[in-house]
């Protein structure tokens, strides 16, 4: 659907501040295993190719793969923060939609019935991409997006862009914290804590 992925494009480029460097290549793919024949990637529906600057998809329209391009503009960061921010913006605009949805439940309210279900994680286990890796994208993927909507929300986009900058994608807890606290002047468990009782 090419005139919705254009208007999600303008969108997400203003909402996001960004300046996007190059047309964008969309794959789409008929199935799961015609995508992994030609890419060699079996074991997803879609994922983005950042150097390519390029997503591979299964969907007609796309609002999680594109962010992880868009986000690479200014920085490549964990899985927590990058998973977080597509999760964050998987919102449908074009039809004037608000809220951030994961298969089709709103973030925040997935997160809730995580919370009630004794599911989430504590965010400093999830800080390193290994250990974020380990755990249920169905947990890890809604609970990421809403703790960084409610960073969206909460503190903007200026010193969300400054943490997602910060670092590179196999960084340490220590230095995940640091950079944290650098950026929004507070402890990740303390708004972790915040975005709890949000929730």
């Amino acid at each position: 659907d090419p005139a919705w992925q254009e208007a999600y494009h303008a969108w997400a480029v203003q909402t996001l501040q960004v300046s996007v460097p190059r047309r964008i290549i969309y794959n789409k793919y008929v199935s799961r295993d015609h995508m992994g024949k030609l890419t060699g990637t079996y074991t997803t529906n879609a994922f983005a190719d950042r150097g390519a600057f390029a997503i591979h998809t299964m969907w007609p329209t796309d609002n999680h793969e594109i962010i992880h391009l868009f986000g690479s503009t200014f920085g490549d960061p964990v899985a927590l923060w990058s998973e977080g921010m597509a999760v964050a913006f998987t919102i449908n605009a074009p039809a004037g939609e608000v809220v951030a949805k994961w298969n089709g439940t709103p973030v925040h309210l997935r997160a809730r019935q995580l919370q009630q279900a004794g599911r989430l994680v504590p965010i400093a286990d999830l800080l390193e991409t290994r250990d974020f890796r380990r755990v249920d994208s169905e947990v890890t993927y809604p609970q990421a997006g809403s703790f960084v909507r409610y960073l969206l929300d909460t503190y903007g986009l200026g010193p969300w862009k400054q943490l997602y900058g910060k670092g590179g994608p196999n960084d340490s807890a220590s230095d995940l914290r640091a950079h944290f606290e650098s950026v929004y002047g507070r402890t990740a468990e303390g708004v972790e804590a915040d975005w709890r009782a949000m929730i």
